[in-house]
């Protein structure tokens, strides 16, 4: 049976005007930077698989918006594909959720298509046109979109900014998908007045698992109720300047192989290596513990 963790996160750091963390970690992947020499055989490149990635990394932060706190989720990605069948991974859907006034919206969205033509790095731009959004259901869009150019030995990128007036949808991370992952990293910020559950799913080691507490700073303007009907502020209008603690945790699995279905596997989805989260509760100051998941 896979591993499967639940644990709370009771979460700190102090707050600076937006968002700036004092300990900043070098990210993993530079979007728009790819080099002849990466177009190159890999020695645990595993040749059989029709794409791979290259570079998972996503990143959530809660911040202060103009309607209280609110989700910034950052996704930067880099596959090359090997093979025709690994076409499809060109192709890109992100699930969004709406609800009311309230909602999830995708933002500077980019990608790129790069491909090695005697010897040089030709690189086309994701086109505007390619991006669209559908309506799955009353309260659920999808906005997809497909790299251009795409070809056999190709590398492409994409990278987009979600942010989310649900504090509940932390966003989920899963490290191992169908065709093989080289690097997959995932992290996250959250301030003390938000506890989060979450599980780890793996058979798989981290390379890197770690947590600390990191300054942190914002101002928010509240106008309105949360989502949960509490407010930050006991006036109406009200900006204010929060100094509070918050925990920065890492997950990085590298060199992970591709997941395979097996017969005895009843749901795919509790096997493959993935960290989910589940707002547990919220205190803001001087305010009782709202308990938002049953005990």
């Amino acid at each position: 049976m896979p591993s499967s963790v639940g644990r709370s996160l009771a979460l700190a750091a102090l707050f600076m005007v937006g968002g700036h963390f004092c300990q900043a970690q070098q990210v993993p992947i530079q979007f728009g930077e790819v080099k002849a020499a990466d177009f190159a055989p890999q020695p645990k490149a595993d040749t059989t698989a029709a794409a791979e990635i290259l570079c998972d990394f996503g990143q959530s932060k809660i911040k202060g918006g103009d309607e209280g706190f609110e989700l910034v989720f950052e996704r930067t990605t880099r596959l090359r594909i090997h093979r025709k069948a690994g076409y499809g991974w060109a192709t890109v859907q992100v699930p969004l959720y709406h609800k009311d006034d309230r909602k999830e919206e995708i933002n500077n969205l980019k990608g790129f298509t790069y491909n090695l033509v005697n010897g040089q790095v030709v690189k086309e731009k994701l086109n505007k046109e390619a991006v669209f959004e559908e309506k799955i259901d009353a309260n659920h869009l999808r906005c997809a979109f497909t790299l251009p150019n795409v070809r056999e030995g190709s590398i492409i990128e994409y990278t987009y900014t979600i942010k989310s007036d649900f504090l509940f949808n932390l966003q989920d991370w899963q490290f191992q998908h169908t065709i093989p992952v080289r690097w997959s990293e995932y992290r996250t910020v959250v301030p003390q007045f938000f506890t989060y559950k979450a599980t780890v799913r793996s058979y798989l080691p981290f390379a890197v698992k770690e947590s600390q507490a990191v300054a942190y700073g914002t101002s928010i303007r509240m106008t309105k109720k949360d989502s949960y009907g509490s407010n930050l502020t006991n006036s109406g209008t009200n900006t204010m300047r929060i100094s509070a603690q918050a925990l920065s945790s890492r997950w990085v699995m590298k060199d992970v192989g591709a997941f395979r279905d097996e017969p005895y596997m009843t749901t795919a989805r509790d096997y493959i290596s993935s960290l989910d989260f589940e707002l547990d509760g919220i205190q803001y100051p001087e305010q009782a513990y709202q308990q938002i998941t049953s005990t």
